[in-house]
Formats: C-alpha cells, structure tokens, sequence
C-alpha cells in the first residue's frame, strides 16, 4: 500500500507495486486457450505462419485466412508472426507479450502523468486502476485483442517523449544540444506515434493527447510567468511553445497521409463504414450520435460497477434527440463545467477538464461519427477510461476539500480515513473481479456458453460449434452451426465448420456441399479450396477438382506445390 507521503517511497517502488500487482491480476490467464477471433486474426491466418511481412504490409489484416475486411494493423499482425517463428502456436507466449505490453503501458502512464505535475499519488492511482480494472480483461486476455495493449503503449510512449522534450532545453547549458536533444525526442515521438496508427487504427486519435499535453504546459507556463490570455499574451505563449505546435502540424500532416492511403490503396473494403452494412444507423450521422448518448451512460456504470461483463453487448438505436439520455448528457455536461471553474479558482489547476477532455477524445471514434462494428464493446474503453479516473478523482478531493472546510463534524470524522485504505479495499474487489473474467476466458467451450447467456449471435454458435468439434461432440457442434446459420448465412466460416464435422462424420456429400457454399459466400475463402478438392478427387470428378484447384492458384500464383498438384490432376483426367 502506498503511504501517505511521497517523500517515505521512491519512484521506483510504485513502478515495481504497479508491475506487481498488474501482473498479479492477469497470471492466470497466462495459460488460457486462444478463442475467438484468434481464429481469422492468428492462428489460422497463413501470413502469420510464413511470416509473409510484404503480405502483412500490404494486405488487410484478416486477409491471410481468407476474410475480406477493411482492418489493417500490420505491427499487431507482425509481433503474431514473431510468437509464431519463436514458439508456435502455443499459448502462453501470445497471452505473455499481451500482458507484458499492458504493464508497459500502465508504467509509463506513471509517468506521463507525474510529469504532467499530477502529483505522484494521484499518477500512481489512476495508473493502478487502468492496469486492474476487469473492463480491461477484453483488451488484455484476448490474444486477439493485442492490438489495444501494443498501439497504447506506443501511444504513451510517444507522448512521454514529449511531454519530456518540454523541458529538454533544460538539461544542459549549451542551447545547441539542447536543441539538438528536443529534435531528438520529438523525432523518437513521431515514430513511436507512426508505429501505434500500424498497431491498431484507433491510435489516430492519439493526436488529440498531444493538444491537451500542450494544454496543460500551456495552463502552467502562463500561470508562472502570469502571462495574460489576451491576443498579446496568446502570440506571446505561441512563440514559447512553437516547436511543440509545429510538431502536432507534422503529426497531423502524417494522419492526412495516413488517411489517403486507407481511402485508397489501403482501402480493402470501405473505410468510411466498417458497419459492413446499410440501415438507419449506417445511413444517419445524427441516429448514431443519439445512440452514442445513451451507450456514454452504459459506459459509465460500466466503469462505476464492472459486472456482469461479457462480449457481443448489444445497443438501443435511439431516432430521437428528445430522450431522457440526451438531457442527463447536457446536465453531465453543465456539471463538468461548473466543477472544472470550481477547481480553476481554487485550485488554479484544470485537471477536471483534462480528464473529461482526454474520456470524450479517446471515444469519439467509437461514437459513430464513423460507422463501426459494433454499438458498444468493454475494449473501447481501453484508453479512454483514464481521462475518467482522472477526473473522478480530482472531483473527490475537491468533494473531500469543501465538505471538511464547510461541516466540522465531517472534518473530525469522515475526512480523516486515510484515501489510500478506501483505494486498497477498491482495487482488491477489481483484481478479484478481473481474475473470475480471466477465469472465464480460460477455454473456449466455457467462453462460449457464458456469453451466450446474455447475447445470442451467429458468431457464437459458430465458435461453440468449433469448441465442441474439437472435443469430439459432433452432435454438438452440428446442433451450434445450425442455430448460427438460423442467425446469420453470411459468413463463410459456419460453412467451412459445418463441412468439417460432416467430413469427420463421413458425410461426404454434404461437406462438399457446405465447402461449394462457403466458397460461394466469399470466393477468396482459401481454406475450403481443398478440402474440397480432396473430397473432387475421392469421387474422381477430376474436372470440378482442376477448376477449383485453378481458382485457388489465382489466389497463390507463385505456389509450386499447387503447381505440382496441377499436373498430378492432369494426369488422372
């Protein structure tokens, strides 16, 4: 437990509690099974396995199993490549690295936030919260998920790099390596930020962290040197922070290229609507920001009271602005308003503002202002749930300040327990609720029905159907496929699985014919190709087996194997 006074334990012990007790929180699952999406993003992905990098650069993310999609992530694609090449498809190591990269991002978040003259106490529980809160268990368990854990410790890297080359002019006396070190910062900065866009797309916007940093510098500067916020005070805090601005234009400049690319050469699908889909809600920018107003107070009580949790959350679609929601919204916000003045006054900070600020940037890509895939997901409050637990605390002590100056008795009683005791208490209730999540994640059959006792999807019966394949319940998994295709018949994968169990049941007639159906729903669906070819040539249909071993060499043009297997058909013919 940390003590009270900042003096009576280093720095580095609280890295050391926050690494201990972060990783305490998730070693349990170290050994859990790779479920999911792991499917299509990792391990039944072929890029993955022939650590194909220009395939992986230059493709989307899903396109090495066969998926058309418009996600590109290569950084996330490569590091599953390297758990490949270095251990196989074992788990552990991808759910090692995972939690590795949420401990990294936790500690320099520490960091950041010290630096940023949070104070160390404050830094050291808003860090805590973010590493063990069970919203987090999505983002961290799911090896699938690594994308969130690697873009934001990229991201917090980057923006420690310069939050620090702030104050790079002064670590020496000579202005020209100061200068030469403040370029040095920002430049590793950059490329950090550039390599979190690569980790996962949402790291775009990141670039906002960057304004409110400069913010806050801003904030403190004029308030040592009591510059004035008139237009002559305003040019003179522009020429002090002038590379700092010029810096955020490269980087704004750099997501503008970023941005071309994915609408054009890296456009694999449509980049402006991964809803995949046309209804209301695509079709209406102000249907999806009423929906967003009643899924912000989902989010919240998610934070406040973390149970239960558990995937394919569903969402209300709201057509009105005349909702309850939307009034609770414009309180919320008048209330954050005031109390930020409050603690202005008082406090000459704006901590409350920064929070609400960095919680409202990080969700704005999830708010549908872009369609996306999905209404709601516990992940997406990865990063956006610090800004919050920044502003909940200070909102707390200056609740704590006004009651103790205003009510003696609240002074001689309440106001004395110690905060770090009411934290100690909280956190031990969140690591014990982030171990039964991990728990829960464990092994895919377990998974699987959990989650379907809250939200029935055609994903999930596909996925339980695989789980019980794999046990050998093929009555089981037919039963799950069946009730997945009565959901959904969209997706190539039930079809594939279907064909699967039939062959392994030596009904082959039918898993030629669900292998023909998955290959029609998504010609680029590369793993049906042969098996059916086999189940061709057992039935000596040599002519429907070249066809589609032709088609599937359009896909792999310089495979010699398939080649091989060309003219090994050919002669049977």
């Amino acid at each position: 437990m940390p003590p009270k006074g900042t003096s009576l334990m280093s720095k580095n012990i609280l890295i050391f509690v926050l690494v201990l007790v972060g990783f305490f929180a998730y070693a349990f699952s170290l050994n859990n099974q790779l479920l999911w999406d792991d499917e299509q993003f990792i391990y039944k992905n072929v890029f993955v396995q022939d650590f194909a990098v220009g395939k992986i650069f230059t493709t989307n993310t899903t396109a090495g199993a066969g998926v058309v999609g418009n996600y590109y992530r290569p950084l996330t694609t490569l590091s599953f490549a390297l758990n490949y090449a270095l251990h196989g498809w074992h788990p552990f190591g991808f759910h090692l690295v995972n939690t590795l990269l949420h401990l990294g991002a936790g500690v320099i978040l520490f960091l950041l936030l010290k630096r940023l003259t949070l104070g160390e106490r404050a830094s050291f529980w808003v860090s805590l919260l973010f590493l063990i809160h069970p919203l987090q268990t999505e983002a961290v368990v799911y090896a699938n998920s690594r994308g969130d854990s690697f873009f934001t410790f990229l991201l917090f890297l980057s923006l420690y790099l310069f939050a620090v080359g702030f104050r790079s002019d002064r670590l020496g006396r000579w202005q020209y390596l100061d200068s030469f070190k403040k370029l040095l910062f920002y430049f590793l900065s950059g490329i950090s930020f550039s390599l979190a866009i690569l980790a996962k797309e949402i790291a775009v916007a990141g670039i906002g962290l960057f304004g409110l940093i400069l913010l806050m510098f801003v904030f403190i500067e004029s308030g040592k040197k009591k510059i004035s916020l008139g237009l002559a005070g305003l040019i003179k805090l522009a020429r002090r922070f002038s590379s700092e601005i010029i810096f955020i234009l490269v980087l704004i400049g750099g997501e503008i290229f970023y941005f071309a690319l994915r609408l054009t050469k890296l456009n694999f699908q449509n980049s402006l609507n991964f809803y995949n889909g046309e209804n209301l809600y695509t079709q209406s920018l102000a249907v999806r920001l009423y929906t967003f107003g009643k899924i912000f107070w989902d989010y919240l009580r998610l934070l406040i009271f973390p149970y239960p949790l558990h995937m394919e959350r569903t969402g209300q679609i709201i057509l009105s602005p005349f909702n309850i929601f939307m009034a609770l919204n414009l309180l919320l916000v008048i209330s954050v308003v005031g109390v930020g003045f409050y603690e202005l006054r008082r406090k000459r900070t704006i901590w409350i503002w920064f929070g609400s600020l960095w919680f409202l940037g990080m969700l704005a890509p999830v708010s549908g202002i872009v369609p996306i895939n999905g209404l709601i997901y516990e992940h997406w409050l990865y990063v956006p749930m610090i800004g919050f637990f920044i502003a909940l605390i200070k909102i707390g002590q200056i609740l704590l300040g006004f009651l103790s100056e205003k009510f003696s008795f609240f002074k001689k009683n309440i106001a004395r327990i110690e905060f770090d005791y009411v934290g100690v208490v909280i956190v031990t209730v969140l690591v014990l609720l982030t171990i039964r999540q991990n728990y829960l994640w464990r092994q895919p059959i377990v998974f699987y029905e959990y989650t379907l006792q809250f939200s029935e999807s055609a994903r999930l019966f596909n996925n339980l159907g695989m789980a019980y394949d794999a046990g050998g319940s093929y009555s089981r998994a037919l039963n799950s496929y069946s009730q997945a295709l009565e959901l959904d018949d969209s997706y190539p994968q039930i079809h594939h699985n279907l064909a699967q169990t039939y062959a392994r049941l030596n009904r082959v007639d039918e898993a030629r014919t669900e292998y023909e159906m998955a290959i029609t729903i998504s010609p680029n669906f590369y793993h049906s190709y042969v098996p059916l070819i086999r189940i061709y040539l057992y039935q000596e249909k040599y002519d429907q087996a070249l066809e589609r071993l032709e088609q599937l060499m359009e896909l792999y043009l310089e495979n010699k194997e398939l080649e091989a297997w060309r003219r090994e058909i050919e002669k049977k013919r």
